[in-house]
């Protein structure tokens, strides 16, 4: 069933629609996008889209505020695209498998080309993503030879004509362009990701439910398929779909939970270290000092430092240097008192 478009501007039951496109699908009233009817300007500096900016810095935005997805981006579009390509590269891969078992008593199994039925759904896409690509790289490696131009100019010329202003000017056209291409390679870059993964779940999905109602059907022949039963599955399958969805971050984050409280509860059981294994109240002006001092990380382990003798005077500034796994970390370690002190005695001054 049509409707009345209601184009930007228009003045409809005493309630003017400035900046919004709507129309009437039945009885859903949706905002269209102004990306398809904005001028190329508008495109490429994307300020048809600073009106929903200036919205939200304003206040938060809500769900009537944003507009649909254009047609072209939508579920309803890719996944039907991608699904007739696929169900022709299966066909076409039954064709070749054929044409070979006509050759060959054991002609080697095919599987049909996923990769292959992606880049017929999305390669008019993908080629534009490569070109807007191409031409960025191709700018990015301009203006350093312009800027070469402008410096060998300026050293080598006593009289500053035009060329130095056209130099000047081309940098600024070519750095403007390469960041407006570059920012529409990103944006289609994403955009085609969003299409690509939107189009493999959408076939997936539809294959976790065509399953489970074939395998339903064949469990018993008293299983007839109607249409309540089928209705009811999808409406549960679709309440089920969020919650497997996000099984496989909960199984992470239970697996992490177990090992960090395996850690933690490892940590809160050692022995707590001794205070009193380091001396605060002690007579010299060094801030730190070490006499035949040996450390361990534990009190049954080997020492991991043996017979240190170090004073460092207060207000000294000393480095720590070292290869790899000589003891640095360690001895900052056993300085704050983290390790477990086997002999000798340790000072450090507490202010």
């Amino acid at each position: 069933m049509g409707g009345p478009v209601i184009a930007e501007g228009t003045q409809v039951g005493g309630e003017f629609y400035n900046h919004w496109i709507v129309s009437w699908f039945g009885s859903v009233w949706r905002k269209c996008s102004p990306e398809k009817s904005a001028s190329f300007f508008s495109k490429v500096t994307y300020s048809w889209f600073s009106r929903v900016i200036t919205l939200g810095y304003k206040r938060p935005l809500e769900r009537e505020d944003l507009f649909e997805l254009n047609e072209s981006d939508s579920s309803y579009t890719v996944c039907p695209i991608f699904e007739k390509q696929w169900r022709k590269e299966v066909l076409r891969n039954q064709e070749r498998q054929k044409v070979k078992a006509s050759f060959y008593k054991e002609a080697h199994t095919k599987k049909p080309s996923l990769l292959y039925a992606l880049w017929n759904t999305f390669k008019s896409v993908l080629i534009q993503v490569a070109l807007f690509k191409v031409f960025a790289d191709i700018l990015s490696f301009t203006s350093p030879l312009i800027m070469k131009q402008m410096i060998i100019f300026c050293e080598h010329s006593s009289d500053f004509g035009w060329n130095g202003y056209g130099y000047a000017m081309a940098l600024f056209v070519v750095v403007f362009l390469q960041t407006l291409i570059l920012q529409q390679y990103q944006r289609f870059n994403m955009l085609t990701s969003a299409k690509v993964k939107t189009a493999v779940n959408g076939l997936i999905y539809k294959k976790v439910s065509l399953a489970t109602l074939c395998i339903y059907f064949l469990l018993d022949e008293g299983n007839i398929l109607t249409a309540t039963k089928v209705f009811t599955s999808m409406s549960l399958f679709n309440i089920l779909r969020i919650p497997l969805f996000e099984l496989p971050t909960v199984i992470s984050t239970v697996v992490q939970t177990k090992i960090s409280l395996g850690r933690l509860e490892d940590f809160l059981n050692t022995e707590e270290l001794l205070p009193q294994n380091i001396e605060t109240n002690y007579i010299g002006d060094h801030a730190i000092g070490f006499t035949d001092a040996s450390f361990s990380w534990d009190k049954t382990g080997m020492p991991v430092l043996k017979d240190l003798n170090i004073k460092i005077p207060e207000g000294a500034l000393v480095a720590v240097v070292g290869q790899v796994g000589s003891g640095k970390s360690s001895m900052l370690s056993a300085i704050l008192g983290e390790m477990e002190k086997l002999t000798g005695v340790v000072q450090r001054k507490v202010k």
